[in-house]
C-alpha cells in the first residue's frame, strides 16, 4: 500500500513537472515572439523618426524658399511705378525742360 502511494505521488510529481516544463517552453516561445515584436517596433520607430526629421528639414527648406520668393515678389511689386507716379514725373520733367529752354 505504501509503495502504491509512493508511486502515485511520484507519477503526479512527474506529470506536474512535465506540465511545468511544457508551460515554461510555451512562455519561452511567447517571450521570443514578444522580443521579436519589440525589435520590429524599435526598427519602425527609428525609421519613422528618421523620415520625420527628413520631412521637417524639407518643410523648413520649402518655407524658407517660399518666404524668400514672396518677399522678392512684394519688393518688385513695390518698386513698380504707378500711373500716378509716372504722371508726376512726366510733369516734373516737362517743367524742368520748360525752365531750361526758355
Amino acid at each position: 500500500m505504501m509503495l502504491r502511494i509512493k508511486e502515485d505521488i511520484n507519477h503526479q510529481f512527474t506529470s506536474q513537472k512535465a506540465e511545468f516544463y511544457r508551460h515554461t517552453n510555451r512562455l519561452g516561445e511567447h517571450h521570443q515572439r514578444l522580443d521579436q515584436t519589440i525589435e520590429d517596433a524599435k526598427y519602425w520607430v527609428e525609421k519613422f523618426t528618421e523620415q520625420y526629421k527628413n520631412y521637417q528639414t524639407d518643410v523648413a527648406v520649402l518655407k524658407t524658399e517660399t518666404s524668400t520668393r514672396l518677399n522678392n515678389a512684394f519688393h518688385e511689386l513695390g518698386r513698380r511705378p504707378i500711373v500716378g507716379d509716372i504722371k508726376k514725373n512726366f510733369t516734373r520733367l516737362n517743367d524742368m525742360l520748360k525752365v531750361k529752354f526758355r
